[in-house]
């Protein structure tokens, strides 16, 4: 299955406050439930392919690897986690030139919908997208330093025959 994502980075609403730190409240449910830490740590010392698989096989036996994806000038790497939780998959985006991961791609679980719905609702700004035909929405939860690098923390938003898809990228922008 060919996975395309169109990538944005998103800046804050004009006018909004000087710093657009992820609220606390935001920040520990991200920490708790979907997949932060670990994708911190991840996106700051393990950024080949190589070494992200590896930690990848650490961090939990619910996280299963699937397979990789040359897809021109990025590479993906997908995880499942068959046991219910709250997120669903893990797809790591590499830079196919540095092979540096760049994003980490959480799908959450269509069941923690309302968790959606409310981190929206506290959103530093939002655009309109299209990949594939098919429209999404991008809301910017807030930005944290990563080291040398500022972090964007995201919710896409997706429409699909299934209702709405939510998905959490923690990205480095490039």
């Amino acid at each position: 299955m060919l996975c395309v994502f169109t990538f944005v980075v998103l800046a804050p609403k004009a006018g909004a406050q000087s710093e657009f730190g992820l609220p606390d409240a935001v920040r520990q449910e991200l920490e708790d439930s979907f997949f932060m830490t670990e994708a911190m740590e991840l996106l700051e010392h393990f950024r080949g392919q190589s070494s992200a698989r590896d930690f990848m096989r650490t961090v939990s036996d619910d996280v299963q690897f699937m397979g990789s994806q040359d897809q021109g000038e990025l590479v993906t790497q997908g995880y499942v986690v068959p046991v219910v939780r709250t997120f669903v998959s893990i797809t790591l985006f590499f830079d196919e030139e540095s092979d540096s991961v760049f994003m980490v791609h959480v799908v959450m679980n269509p069941a923690t919908r309302s968790r959606g719905d409310s981190f929206i609702e506290g959103a530093f700004n939002s655009i309109s997208t299209t990949t594939n035909s098919v429209p999404a929405e991008l809301h910017l939860l807030g930005l944290l330093d990563l080291g040398n690098e500022q972090l964007q923390v995201n919710l896409r938003q997706d429409e699909s025959g299934l209702g709405t898809i939510y998905s959490i990228n923690y990205v480095l922008p490039n």
